[in-house]
């Protein structure tokens, strides 16, 4: 048995040609009243039990379409997150890479255990550009958050 061709554009190109619904199972035939059209699967002895689900093929068909474009946004969104998240990893190695060595001079500042830090770089430009142990202790801190260990 082979597999009917369920994609999208077939089940489109296939309802597009169809007689449009409701269909009702009951007797036989299509009626037509103008531009409306009504058709009925027949519930013969010849037809058996596919006589529900051929009522329910355009249906059917509508929802796959309907899911396989939903699919389609999803994996949409997944390949944007798997992006984002590739970059972030990206930065957070080169931003480790850099915060490294503050990180490694922060455990010469542990712990802090008086109510003064110590001023590692004071700059003659002044204090807003000056580094203390409480900066190095947190590039520490959060070189360990970015390994993953804190």
């Amino acid at each position: 048995m082979t597999t009917p061709d369920l994609t999208p554009a077939r089940l489109e190109e296939l309802l597009a040609a169809a007689t449009q619904g409701p269909w009702r199972i009951g007797y036989a035939g299509i009626y037509g009243h103008g531009e409306q059209y009504v058709a009925e699967a027949v519930s013969a002895p010849s037809w058996g039990d596919d006589a529900p689900l051929i009522a329910l093929s355009p249906a059917l068909a509508a929802r796959v379409i309907e899911l396989e474009a939903e699919v389609e946004r999803l994996r949409e969104s997944l390949r944007a997150l798997a992006f984002r998240a590739e970059r972030a990893e990206v930065l957070n190695k080169k931003a480790l890479a850099v915060l490294e060595p503050f990180a490694r001079a922060g455990s010469l500042f542990e712990p802090r255990d008086h109510g003064w830090d110590m001023v590692v770089y004071a700059p003659a430009a002044g204090d807003e550009y000056k580094i203390v142990g409480d900066d190095l202790r947190a590039a520490r801190a959060l070189a360990a958050k970015l390994k993953g260990e804190g």
